[in-house]
């Protein structure tokens, strides 16, 4: 509590302005815009030791962090950052969120018959250690999870505990960033310095903040989209360009028309005839182009159906 949640919600939304250095007992909502896209920031009610267990309604903060696109650990820099930081990182792994980590390269399928079978189907995969001894331990944990008969895929290096993760539907995998706050404090910026350095390996994005200094990025919403490995296009419909662009998956393969066409709806996939993509300070500025045509940020495109 009192780490100057809803300080910074006012400072990039406007929103909570009467609320500020009161107790936060329910979300607060408000809308950050840059460059055309509109983001929701929600304060969300202060999450405390044993949140996993339900303690100050601990389960129903943590269920909706699950709807979001980012987790911000908001860390007052003027008190000890690493309990605050592994407090949240342990009620959250106890709610079954993972930081910062990818889902692991595996899937577990149920099949109607031929008992646990398990595959190894790159190059990495058939390369990790004592793979028989690793085969057996995994349809050991595939069956205890309740499946008699499944296939299991391994893509990759793994560790028995993402065998587990992955028979756990609850399990869901979620980016974060440390925003610190109150950096207008004596003595925050060296505590800020070994903040970043302390927790470099789980968090890669670090930000310093100050209301009191009204300091924070002036690109915030660029870095998130950076972050967040998003991509900003916009579509055009009869010759008339969106006014708010379209946000696409920039990885781990660079975006495609064909992304853009699922994206807006499948139907434009499955009758999709050619593209329209415009694009300023290119040789070529207006291109038709096909499904498979590469784009790159603040492309215009308009989609052409059979």
């Amino acid at each position: 509590p009192g780490v100057g949640k809803t300080s910074l919600l006012n400072l990039l939304t406007g929103a909570a302005k009467e609320k500020i250095g009161k107790f936060t007992p329910v979300p607060e909502i408000g809308i950050y815009e840059h460059n055309k896209v509109r983001y929701q920031i929600v304060d969300m009610p202060t999450i405390r030791q044993g949140a996993a267990s339900g303690i100050g309604n601990g389960r129903e903060i943590i269920s909706q962090l699950r709807a979001c696109d980012l987790i911000c650990f908001c860390v007052d820099l003027s008190r000890d950052y690493k309990e605050q930081i592994d407090l949240l990182l342990e009620e959250l792994n106890k709610s079954h969120l993972r930081i910062n980590v990818p889902p692991p390269p595996i899937t577990i399928d149920k099949t109607g018959s031929n008992k646990i079978q398990v595959f190894y189907l790159t190059n990495e995969a058939r390369e990790l250690n004592d793979v028989e001894d690793l085969t057996e331990k995994i349809k050991e944990i595939t069956h205890a999870g309740g499946i008699r008969n499944g296939i299991v895929k391994v893509f990759g290096k793994i560790e028995l505990d993402h065998v587990v993760d992955s028979l756990n539907p609850s399990v869901a995998y979620k980016k974060s960033i440390i925003l610190g706050t109150k950096g207008d404090l004596a003595l925050t910026k060296n505590t800020f310095d070994k903040l970043e350095k302390s927790y470099s390996n789980i968090f890669p994005l670090v930000i310093g903040t100050s209301v009191k200094m009204r300091k924070i990025p002036s690109d915030f919403g660029k870095i998130v989209l950076t972050y967040l490995q998003k991509m900003k296009v916009y579509t055009m419909n009869k010759g008339i360009v969106a006014e708010r662009p379209l946000l696409i998956d920039s990885s781990p393969n660079k975006p495609t028309i064909r992304d853009v066409a699922i994206k807006i709806h499948r139907s434009f996939y499955e009758s999709f005839d050619h593209a329209i993509v415009i694009r300023k300070d290119a040789r070529q500025e207006k291109k038709k182009v096909g499904l498979e045509y590469e784009l790159k940020e603040n492309d215009i495109i308009e989609l052409h159906m059979k």
